[in-house]
Parts: C-alpha cells; structure tokens; sequence
C-alpha cells in the first residue's frame, strides 16, 4: 500500500495529523515490515531529518506492536511523489561493505554524551562525510524489541554512532542512514 502525502517526523509539527492519515488506511501491522519512504527534499526548515524519525509515527499509526516486531527494513528517497509505501517482507541481507555494527550492550535511552560507546571509542568515519549509507541493527533476544522512540534500543543506537557517522555526541550526522535494516 502506498500512502500519498510528505513523511512527518516523530515531534515534527504535521506528525498528528500523519498518524492519523496512516490510521484511517487500515494498514497491517505485519511482523517483518518493509517501509519505503519517498520525500520531496533532503531537508525541513534547513535541517536534514533521520530515517528513524521518519519510522516511529507510522509505526504507531498502525499499531505495530513492540513484542510482535521481527524485522524492519526502512529505506528513504527522493522523488516527485511524497509518501510511503508499506509492505510485508524481511530485509534483505546487507550489502558487502556496509555499516554493522555489534554492540554488546546498546544504549537504552537517548542520553547524549561526549564520550563514545566503548566498541567505538577507536572507530573512523564510515565513509565520506557527506555520502548517504545504509545501517544493519541486529539486537539480541533479551532486548525489549525493535523500539524506535527514546526509550529503546534503535534511536538511541542510531544516536550514538557519531564517531562512524560523522558529527559530534549532540548533533551526529545520523540523516546519512537512508537504508536501514533491523
């Protein structure tokens, strides 16, 4: 099913009225998910966004449930049609070469701080800065789900690759991720 109209981000000022066009749509909250995000342009209000933002309110809109979450595949383009389109399907393996990171303990909550996150204390920018890149997440079975908000594992990891990613510990450079893979 794809949704016409531009992708709203979590807290952004037309996410509301987002969630509520998602809902009226009577979308399955499959296990294994594929969302294919188009957007109008790379930046709001002179900003770039986050793929992850992008996520969270249709994930809520639909009513895709924390425990019943087994996979995500989100990607983000550009094109003349905003929208998004929601289908049922695993990822797909990641592609050689792109970013993987294992962390034996990711962070839980969005709690920004100078100092890297111990498996990246000596890790080197993925990449040319200014280059898009895709992002494989795998969390263990003891995590409390594929949560996107501030509270769980996936922003607040997505968050917390600064020193991959580029930027710093309060302004990472995190809109570079336009496929991730969950």
């Amino acid at each position: 099913m794809f949704v016409e109209g531009e992708p709203q981000t979590l807290l952004s000022a037309g996410e509301k009225r987002w969630r509520a066009i998602l809902a009226n749509r009577g979308i399955q909250p499959w296990p294994d998910l594929r969302l294919r995000f188009v957007v109008g342009a790379w930046k709001r209000r002179g900003h770039f966004f986050d793929l992850d933002n992008l996520v969270s309110p249709v994930l809520d809109a639909i009513g895709s449930k924390l425990s019943e979450r087994e996979s995500i595949w989100a990607t983000v383009e550009l094109g003349d049609k905003p929208g998004v389109e929601i289908t049922n399907g695993s990822p797909p393996p990641s592609p050689i070469g792109g970013l993987r990171v294992v962390l034996k303990n990711p962070p839980l909550r969005s709690i920004r701080t100078s100092k890297p996150l111990l498996e990246l204390v000596e890790a080197n920018l993925f990449g040319e800065p200014s280059q898009p890149c895709g992002c494989e997440i795998r969390i263990g079975m003891n995590a409390s789900g594929i949560a996107f908000g501030f509270e769980g594992p996936i922003k607040p990891t997505i968050d917390a690759l600064w020193p991959l990613l580029g930027g710093t510990f309060k302004s990472p450079a995190d809109h570079r991720v336009r496929d991730l893979r969950l």
